[in-house]
């Protein structure tokens, strides 16, 4: 099916490609880089070069105040296990911030091989590989973290401060910069020298250390989020009794043909102690399928999501307990599967994302979803009694996942659990008065959150108002928040 023409879209689309006429002395004098292809010159990024040139206090090259740049690598043969040093990928390093939901670990012999990239605090992070360009600075949790081939890290001079310098590469202005120098096609790259010569504003220190202040408020609420949901989770546990709860580390069960025979499975994981005994601990509490609560849909078709600028909701944003946004494109008024507020996303394919589930606490466009997950939502009738809460939570507990996994097939490369295993899922039925104060911890969790996402926002607007207007404009942004 083809897509409507959207006229605003394409014009939105053509914008920045009118070419500009430049000198060749321009060229090796001006300009990040030597190169003279046409696309370097393309009026976007010669406007952005001359906008931050013009900026009244003057600017400098990134290698005025850079004591010292490095990139990371993988260690050899590298088998990532659930406990060890963090080892950051390009999905952990976000805007300004950390998303360690699927954060890796390497041993100690590992970390050696490769400790000139060990973390320290206030290092600046920028990924340079794939989803280049995103860049945050290294807080207490990470020190002594380490990254990976992708991502580059910089110790700077004090002259220039680093929350001022992530800020600035996450702007428009750095970020054209990062669009204007990027090598190759299929895994576009940034080259170390490129990011030497990038062309930082001058921008007086106060200011730079206003910035500093909202990154790190914006952080404080993040661990706020953080402490009400685990708050949550413990009062979930608690409740159940399931608090100390841990699988037995037995890998032999004795079981009859019979039972071959009415599970249909052959495979010996599915057969595994720790699966019996966690849903025996859940049926000790009177319980509900998930069919009984929910209607599980799904995207009734990927072509109704291919038009430009379709909202869509992949494996790899459904995170816990909420949707990563950050990498999904503006919504269209296409033919398709609509989220709405209080549904629950369930990731149904995929190794390390198999068992994410998203709440969905508001909806402001349409979206759809891909299809590896399962939207659940609540039946008409089961509406505004709070299930959605408790049952996420449940669900991505040990306990819930070791009840999940229990029906996942495939192998180690693709592993996915099927509509109907899913619908069957028993979960534990809580109190109304436990319901309700489940879904109000999460709901504030999700608050703060969001304001913490906010602050991130403005303090990136209130740079590049900076360097368009005047510093004081930025601050009036800044006050106001």
């Amino acid at each position: 099916m083809n897509s409507p023409f959207n006229e605003k879209k394409y014009k939105a689309m053509l914008e920045g490609l009118e070419i500009s006429e430049v000198k060749l002395s321009e060229i090796f004098n001006n300009l990040i880089s030597n190169r003279i292809d046409s696309e370097h010159f393309l009026k976007k990024y010669t406007t952005n070069i001359e906008t931050i040139k013009s900026y009244k206090n003057g600017f400098f090259t990134l290698k005025d105040l850079l004591k010292r740049i490095s990139g990371g690598a993988t260690p050899l043969g590298a088998e990532y296990s659930e406990k060890g040093i963090a080892f950051l990928r390009v999905q952990n390093i976000m805007q300004n911030y950390f998303d360690l939901n699927d954060v890796v670990y390497i041993t100690k012999q590992q970390d050696e091989e490769i400790k000139r990239s060990r973390l320290k605090e206030n290092d600046v992070l920028l990924t340079i590989t794939g989803s280049y360009g995103k860049s945050a600075v290294v807080s207490d949790n990470l020190i002594n973290a380490n990254i990976n081939q992708h991502s580059v890290k910089m110790e700077l001079k004090k002259e220039l401060n680093p929350f001022f310098l992530s800020t600035f590469f996450n702007s428009k202005f750095g970020k054209l910069q990062s669009d204007v120098n990027v090598v190759g096609v299929t895994r576009p790259a940034l080259d170390y020298e490129s990011i030497r010569n990038f062309i930082i504003p001058n921008v007086p220190v106060d200011f730079q250390g206003e910035i500093e202040k909202i990154i790190i408020q914006s952080k404080n609420k993040e661990k706020q989020s953080k402490t009400l949901y685990s708050e949550a989770e413990n009062l979930l546990l608690e409740e159940l009794g399931l608090k100390d709860w841990q699988p037995k580390n037995e890998n032999i069960s004795i079981k009859h043909f019979s039972d071959f025979a009415q599970t249909g499975r052959l495979d010996a994981e599915y057969y595994q102690p720790k699966y019996d005994e966690a849903e025996e601990k859940i049926k000790l509490f009177k319980q509900f399928a998930i069919t009984d609560i929910f209607d599980l849909l799904s995207n009734p078709s990927p072509s109704n999501y291919t038009s430009i600028g379709t909202k869509v909701i992949k494996t790899k944003n459904v995170r816990i307990p909420s949707v990563n946004f950050d990498s999904i494109t503006d919504c269209t008024d296409a033919d398709s599967l609509i989220v709405e507020k209080n549904d629950l996303l369930f990731a149904s394919m995929g190794v390390g994302s198999l068992g994410r589930i998203s709440y969905i606490k508001e909806v402001n466009q349409c979206c759809t979803i891909d299809g590896t997950i399962r939207l659940m939502r609540t039946k008409q009738e089961y509406k505004q009694q709070n299930y959605e809460i408790p049952t996420m939570l449940f669900l991505t507990s040990k306990i819930g996942q070791e009840v999940i996994y229990k029906h996942v097939i495939g192998s180690t490369g693709i592993i996915s659990i099927s509509k109907d295993k899913i619908a069957n899922l028993k979960i534990p039925i809580l109190s109304t008065n436990i319901r309700q104060k489940l879904s109000k911890l999460v709901n504030q969790s999700q608050e703060l959150k969001a304001e913490s996402k906010r602050l991130l926002e403005v303090a990136k607007t209130a740079v590049e108002v900076a360097i368009e207007q005047s510093e004081d404009k930025g601050l009036q942004l800044l006050k106001n928040i």
